[in-house]
């Protein structure tokens, strides 16, 4: 696994660092406490062992970059909370400067901006982090969370032995979810595998197997008999994530000229099968179906999912329902 000190070191080798390490920009400016020399940035981060973040901002040509350093990345308040915690570099893209461009696509895999990365202090990529509607505190506070999960996973991987606690394993898979590598993902997905004696991993595993597989594949369907053995009566409700996922790879399958109700007959048999003995999930099913045969063009039959889900919905749910119908209804009409 490649990290991004050994990225920088091929570049310092092949004598082209220089360079690349000595430019400035309008968004830097904007930026204090900020670093603009990469390899110093990296040096800083292997010698005091702290993560580092990486801002990547379009430098005079991006609206985007220059409202998020203005109204977060340059901010004495966010620069404060992360001082002591991580080092900071910014990255300017200059469209009139290709080659320096084309060297942050490749080394860093950024082909647009704004955007951050987080690496580990030995320079594993952590995870990006996009641009979003937050104040300082929000987004360090996200930067911290994002680290520290990736701190705890990677702990967790090298010392599995030391706890058996299934639902611990469960939050560590949906947070490495967030990461940049599969590997942690991947290998949380084995552990789980292995010892939980439950639905989540196998139905995990399932949802893997069958984005990568068709449906009738032995081994597609060799994972969905264990699922089902593990809760055959449906107890803890894992016949309606069978039929969701199924549903949505069916859905995402579904040709141009092919009816919809294809790939609404998980959904559909899920209904006929548990559907007055799940009244919890019957209206969410049906709500569910509204809308798949609406985006098919299919309004009366969306009409009519519309109608079952309102009447089983819960109060809370009926009024954003009853506009629904409403606007389906609408639709009809034209």
């Amino acid at each position: 696994m490649k990290t991004i000190f050994a990225l920088c070191l091929l570049l310092t080798v092949a004598g082209n660092a220089e360079s690349h390490f000595t430019e400035t920009s309008h968004v830097q400016m904007m930026l204090p406490g900020w670093m603009t020399d990469e390899l110093s940035a990296l040096q800083r981060a292997q010698q005091e062992k702290k993560p580092l973040v990486v801002a990547f901002l379009g430098d005079g040509w991006c609206p985007w970059s220059e409202k998020w350093a203005q109204e977060m990345l340059g901010k004495t308040e966010f620069v404060e909370l992360l001082d002591g915690h991580a080092v900071l570099l910014h990255v300017a893209m200059a469209q009139d400067n290709p080659g320096r461009m084309s060297e942050i696509r490749e080394k860093y895999q950024v082909y647009h901006c704004p955007q951050m990365i987080a690496y580990a202090k030995d320079g594993e990529e952590i995870g990006r982090i996009e641009y979003a509607p937050m104040d300082p505190k929000q987004y360090a506070t996200q930067i911290f969370q994002l680290i520290g999960q990736f701190n705890e996973i990677r702990s967790y991987i090298d010392h599995p032995e030391e706890t058996n606690d299934i639902e611990q394993l469960q939050r560590l898979y949906q947070n490495a979810q967030k990461l940049s590598s599969s590997f942690y993902k991947d290998k949380l997905l084995q552990l789980g595998l292995e010892r939980d004696s439950g639905t989540f991993f196998l139905l995990e595993k399932y949802g893997t197997l069958i984005r990568q597989l068709k449906l009738k594949n032995p081994l597609v369907q060799q994972m969905r008999k264990k699922v089902l053995e593990r809760d055959p009566k449906n107890a803890h409700g894992t016949h309606l994530s069978l039929a969701i996922l199924e549903f949505e790879k069916l859905s995402r399958a579904l040709k141009s000229k092919e009816s919809p109700d294809k790939a609404a007959i998980p959904l559909v048999s899920y209904l006929q099968k548990y559907g007055k003995k799940d009244k919890e999930n019957l209206w969410k099913v049906e709500l569910m179906l509204a809308h798949f045969y609406f985006s098919k063009n299919r309004i009366d039959t969306a009409l009519s999912h519309a109608k079952v889900s309102h009447e089983r919905a819960p109060d809370a749910a009926k009024g954003e329902i009853a506009d629904l119908i409403e606007y389906f209804s609408q639709k009809t009409q034209h």
